[in-house]
């Protein structure tokens, strides 16, 4: 199982924070098709966090079509198209930007000047 950190002091609810590391893993390629995730009780246990935490946070990715139930057996990954993939994967990358974009913003860099210092932290040529 991939791991999933919990920042109690980040202002986002836990169960938020629980969606959205699996949904991340899932797709990064993490977690794939057929994969088996723990049970609440489990994950309740290794996050040390209320079962109900984590039954809202599985129930809202089972809703969004990521995990499905089968009566007896643990819940599993979702089979997902090229372009489900490719959209999630984006949509991971561009919710990390924003705020990046936003505080460029803030500090006074036009947009060819913030371009520039993603490409050498891209690069790894940080300054």
């Amino acid at each position: 199982m991939v791991q999933i950190q919990i920042e109690y002091h980040s202002g986002v609810p836990v169960y938020r924070q629980i969606m959205d590391q699996i949904s991340f893993h899932i797709a990064s390629g993490l977690l794939s098709e057929g994969m088996s995730l723990p049970s609440v009780r489990d994950l309740s246990r290794q996050l040390d966090v209320n079962p109900m935490t984590i039954s809202k946070a599985l129930g809202y990715l089972e809703q969004d079509g990521l995990v499905a139930r089968k009566p007896g057996r643990p819940l599993v990954i979702c089979k997902r198209t090229d372009k489900e993939q490719e959209f999630s994967k984006k949509e991971h990358l561009v919710n990390v930007l924003r705020p990046a974009r936003r505080l460029a913003n803030q500090l006074g860099y036009s947009k060819e000047e913030a371009f520039e210092i993603f490409e050498e932290v891209f690069e790894g040529e940080e300054k």
